[in-house]
């Protein structure tokens, strides 16, 4: 494709997502039915310790195309609309699973744009209470790169969202030049192993699975739960487990989905396959008939 065009076509996208975002911010100040350019997809995340879904990562989509503009919005005046939008969608739905019993979290990534501004924690505190949802049934996520860039401003930023009461999650770990006394001085509880990583582990080489196991150990060194991203195979998520990953995200796991798909697969409680051995439940051995061996 020649660079004009491919520069048209993203400059265009921008144009429809300005668009998009700002019909949608403005129903929502109205109180009308929500925009349906714009939908809210989950990506579920299973603990294989605990042995029961967790968490729910928001992703807003278009809808004619399934495409997800956050990488679009990144870099430009449209990233901290679209965290607005996400985060009052996504807490009206976990309030509405709670009131269903479908107990989890829903998680929200932090654009680096956002985490360094001021109004972030005031925009996070408004939407918890906008919705009536409490901070712990939210979980944002920041990207280690963008903690990388600013270590100091993130380190502020996280600590007021941790007096407010809402958890958050270092994600990208493994693929980005975050530092170990960085991680260790933020006050989050979580670290993401990112999914080109985990993704490695699909090679069987020794090598990929040191790196892994390496990441894993330093987030348990820092006392930190560790998630794999990208399990999207059975090889992949023994290979997580086997190395000690606490909680795994992907297709293999459980696709990208809508809101009512996620609380079904919760309330029907699947995910036993997925469990760590030491989990599983020991059947007993089967009864010989009499006189055979």
């Amino acid at each position: 494709v020649d660079p004009g065009e491919r520069e048209g076509a993203r400059l265009a996208d921008l144009a429809r997502l300005g668009t998009d975002l700002r019909r949608a911010l403005a129903a929502e100040e109205d109180g009308r039915p929500a925009s349906e350019a714009l939908r809210l997809r989950w990506q579920p995340r299973f603990d294989v310790r605990a042995g029961r879904w967790t968490t729910a990562t928001a992703r807003l989509v278009w809808a004619d195309d399934a495409r997800a503009p956050r990488d679009l919005a990144a870099g430009t005046a449209l990233a901290p609309d679209l965290l607005q939008l996400e985060l009052r969608r996504a807490l009206r739905a976990v309030v509405a699973w709670h009131a269903d019993g479908v107990r989890v979290q829903a998680a929200v990534r932090v654009p680096g744009e956002a985490l360094g501004r001021p109004g972030l924690v005031d925009l996070v505190a408004g939407a918890l209470e906008e919705a009536g949802a409490a901070p712990g049934s939210l979980r944002l996520l920041v990207d280690d790169d963008d903690v990388a860039a600013d270590p100091s401003a993130a380190a502020v930023a996280l600590a007021r969202l941790s007096v407010l009461g809402v958890p958050t999650s270092v994600t990208g770990l493994g693929a980005s030049r975050s530092s170990v006394a960085a991680l260790g001085a933020l006050p989050v509880d979580e670290l993401v192993v990112d999914a080109r990583l985990v993704a490695s582990l699909r090679s069987g080489r020794e090598g990929d699975a040191r790196l892994v196991r390496a990441v894993v150990g330093l987030g348990h060194g820092l006392g930190l739960r560790v998630v794999a991203a990208g399990v999207d195979d059975a090889t992949t998520h023994r290979a997580a487990v086997a190395l000690g990953c606490d909680a795994v995200e992907g297709e293999h796991v459980g696709p990208v989905a809508g809101r009512a798909d996620v609380a079904g697969l919760v309330l029907r409680g699947e995910g036993g396959d997925l469990l760590a051995p030491s989990r599983r439940p020991v059947l007993p051995a089967p009864r010989r008939a009499p006189g055979r061996p």
